[in-house]
C-alpha cells in the first residue's frame, strides 16, 4: 500500500511539472528585450509572421519590451530591432521558450532552454555559414549540409525545423522522392502554404508534361497590344521556348546556346520564343538589347506561365513540336539544346 501510495506521488509531481512547462494550461512563448542604452531605444520593436506578414510593433519602456504569444512550432516569426544608426533582424520559432534579446553593439539572442527548437535553428544558421565559408575551396563541404539538413528534417516532421531541412535537403530530389517526404510529415506541416504551392507546381507539372498540348496565355506589352503564347507556337514549327528574366544570370548564360541553334536552324520548320517572366518590361527590353536577342520575346509573362506549367526557377526551357506538343521540358541547357534539336530537326 505504501508502495502505490508513493507511486501515485511520483505520478502527480510528474504531472505538476508537465504542467507547468507546457502542459495542459494556454502555451505561450515569452520574448523580453533590453537595450544597453535605454536612452537611444526606439518607441517599439515590429514582430513578424514570416508566413503570414502579419506585423505586430511591441512597446518599448524605459529601454526594455516584453511580450507574450502563443506557442506555435509549426511557424516562424522575424524581430526588427532599430538601435541606433542601425537595425537588426532576429528570427525564432514560438517553442514555448523565453526568447531574451540584449541589444548593444550588436544583438544577442538567448533562449532560456537549450533543449528548445531555436537552439538547434541557432545551431543550423551557424553551420550554414561554415559551410558557405569553406564551399569556395571545397566543394564537397556542401554533401555536409545536404546530410545535416536531412537529419533535421528527420528529427523534426511535426515543426519548422523539418520545413527547413526539407528545403535543403530535397534539392535534386525527384517529384516523387519529395512527395515521400512530405507524405512523412504531420498534417499541420503538409498544410503549410510552401508545400501546398509546391504539391499544387507538381500536379500542374504532371498535367503538362511531355506529349501534352500546349496551354495558351496572355500577357499586356508596353505599347498597349496583348501577345499570347499561341501567336507562335503549334503554327506548324518546333519552337524552342526560352523562361528567362533580365536579372537572371544562369538566364542570360544560356543566351549564347540559345542563339546558336537560332542561327543555325531557323526558318520554315523552326524558331525561337523568349517569355520573360518575374521581370519589368523595360528591365527586359534592355536585356534584350545588351545581350543582342534578335528573337520574339513577349515581355511581361509574370508569374502565369509559371503557374500553368508547373515551374518556379529560371531558365526554364521547353521544346514545342509543330502542332503545340510539348516534345521535351527537362535537360535543355548548354549544348544539349542543340543535341536535342538534332534529333527532331535533321
Amino acid at each position: 500500500m505504501k508502495r502505490m501510495k508513493l507511486f501515485n506521488q511520483i505520478m502527480l509531481v510528474t504531472a505538476a511539472i508537465m504542467m507547468a512547462a507546457c502542459g495542459a494550461k494556454e502555451q505561450k512563448t515569452i520574448l523580453v528585450g533590453h537595450f544597453a542604452a535605454p536612452e537611444d531605444a526606439p518607441e517599439y520593436v515590429t514582430l513578424t509572421n514570416a508566413e503570414t506578414n502579419e506585423e505586430t510593433n511591441v512597446e518599448v519602456k524605459n529601454g526594455t519590451f516584453r511580450h507574450e504569444m502563443p506557442t506555435d512550432k509549426t511557424t516562424i516569426y522575424e524581430l526588427e530591432i532599430p538601435y541606433q544608426s542601425t537595425s537588426f533582424s532576429m528570427g525564432f520559432i514560438p517553442d514555448c521558450d523565453t526568447v531574451r534579446y540584449e541589444i548593444g553593439l550588436q544583438a544577442e539572442e538567448f533562449f532560456s532552454d537549450p533543449q528548445t527548437l531555436n537552439h538547434k535553428l541557432a545551431d543550423f544558421i551557424a553551420f550554414q555559414g561554415e559551410v558557405i565559408e569553406r564551399v569556395q575551396e571545397d566543394p564537397s563541404c556542401y554533401t555536409d549540409l545536404m546530410a545535416y539538413t536531412m537529419q533535421m528534417y528527420e528529427d523534426n516532421k511535426d515543426n519548422y525545423l523539418g520545413l527547413i531541412g526539407l528545403i535543403f535537403s530535397s534539392q535534386g530530389m525527384s517529384d516523387d522522392e519529395w512527395l515521400a517526404m512530405v507524405d512523412a510529415m504531420s498534417p499541420e506541416m503538409q498544410a503549410k502554404e510552401y508545400i501546398q504551392k509546391h504539391v499544387s507546381a507538381i500536379q500542374t507539372k504532371r498535367e503538362t508534361g511531355t506529349g501534352t498540348m500546349f496551354k495558351d496565355f496572355e500577357a499586356p506589352q508596353p505599347d498597349g497590344t496583348t501577345m499570347h503564347f499561341s501567336d507562335f507556337v503549334g503554327k506548324g514549327k518546333y519552337v524552342l521556348v526560352d523562361f528567362w528574366a533580365s536579372w537572371c544570370g544562369p538566364c542570360i548564360r544560356e543566351t549564347p546556346y540559345i542563339r546558336a541553334a537560332y542561327d543555325k536552324y531557323r526558318g520554315d520548320n523552326f524558331d525561337v520564343l523568349g517569355v520573360a517572366v518575374f521581370d519589368e518590361p523595360e528591365e527586359t527590353l534592355k536585356a534584350i538589347s545588351e545581350h543582342g536577342i534578335v528573337w520574339n520575346v513577349i515581355l511581361n509573362a509574370q508569374q502565369v506561365p509559371g503557374e500553368l506549367y508547373g515551374f518556379s526557377t529560371i531558365p526554364t526551357i521547353f521544346l514545342f513540336g509543330p502542332d503545340g506538343t510539348l516534345l521535351v521540358r527537362e535537360g535543355l541547357r548548354g549544348d544539349a539544346i542543340m543535341d536535342t534539336l538534332a534529333v527532331y530537326l535533321k
